[in-house]
């Protein structure tokens, strides 16, 4: 049985978000996975941009989300209220505790300032977090050209990509 190269990416891509949340780093996950470091960094990239779209999706939805609910509480208010009102029913008494239950709701929705402010708190952190995200990552690689010395002789020329470093060490000269 053949597997698509899709399905082999996606499956590569599940393995390298597991191996981030278990804080892993890119290097140890490419040497885990077989594969270069560039390939998981796009493959993080990739991971970073869907987290994106969906915390965006998320605080989209949450207004409207929220409205549903307080509607919600509103029409189970009205039918327990009629329900209570109809003296021949038997279910008066759970109609009763319908309306007190969708009444500690409904103001649950409207006094609850704390519980309000604390997801205001965290729609502004994941807002943050999304723009945090939405810049672009520094990369960690870097194309480096030049020749090599050779003593007395004309240098081999090259051009390799190689891992960034703090520490500036010049071991080739570079062409101009």
């Amino acid at each position: 049985m053949k597997v698509s190269e899709d399905r082999l990416i996606s499956l590569r891509r599940a393995k390298v978000a597991e191996m981030l949340a278990k804080g892993y780093n890119q290097s140890e996950i490419a040497k885990a996975c077989v594969t270069s470091e560039p390939t998981i960094s796009r493959d993080v990239a990739f991971l970073r941009k869907e987290a994106i779209a969906t915390m965006d999706k998320y605080l989209q939805d949450l207004p409207l989300q929220h409205a549903k609910a307080r509607i919600a509480a509103d029409m189970v208010l009205r039918i327990a209220f009629e329900i209570m009102e109809d003296r021949a029913s038997d279910q008066r008494l759970n109609a009763a505790k319908l309306v007190l239950n969708a009444t500690e709701l409904r103001l649950g929705f409207l006094s609850d300032l704390t519980a309000l402010d604390t997801s205001i708190k965290k729609a502004e952190a994941m807002k943050k977090e999304i723009e945090r995200l939405r810049k672009p990552k520094p990369s960690t690689f870097e194309i480096v050209s030049g020749v090599e010395p050779a003593s007395g002789k004309v240098g081999k020329r090259f051009t390799r990509i190689v891992k960034k470093s703090h520490k500036k060490e010049e071991t080739f000269v570079p062409v101009v």
